[in-house]
């Protein structure tokens, strides 16, 4: 399903990119990626974990489309690559970022899953 709703991210944001705008376009997938979020750690059911990982996967997808696209409309042609390519190291180094921190609080019996995906709100809430 995650798959499946990145690309549909892909399609659509495309054309909504078109129709609204840039930046709402990427307000929008900020908003999707909180909604997905706070699906994930509210749910009840492996179902429900599924729709929150597919309307992740969506506002990721979305996002990383729409910032790569306004980022390359607004950078000069000679520095344009460089800072395409800097959002990609970005984006690895976030989820390195990530995983050592799963990887530290694994081991606390306080904290559950749910804290884990709670926490992946965060980002999109403050770009909010």
């Amino acid at each position: 399903m995650p798959m499946a709703a990145g690309i549909a991210g892909y399609l659509f944001m495309g054309w909504c990119m078109d129709m609204v705008g840039r930046k709402p376009t990427i307000i929008a997938s900020y908003a999707i990626c909180f909604m997905g979020c706070s699906l994930m750690a509210t749910a009840t059911n492996i179902y429900a974990l599924g729709a929150g990982r597919g309307v992740l996967a969506l506002g990721i997808r979305s996002g990383v489309m729409s910032v790569s696209v306004y980022m390359s409309e607004l950078s000069p042609a000679g520095s344009r690559g460089t800072l395409v390519s800097i959002e990609e190291v970005y984006i690895n180094v976030g989820n390195l970022c990530a995983t050592f921190a799963a990887w530290i609080l694994m081991g606390s019996e306080i904290i559950t899953w749910r804290a884990y995906v709670s926490i992946g709100a965060c980002a999109p809430a403050l770009a909010l």
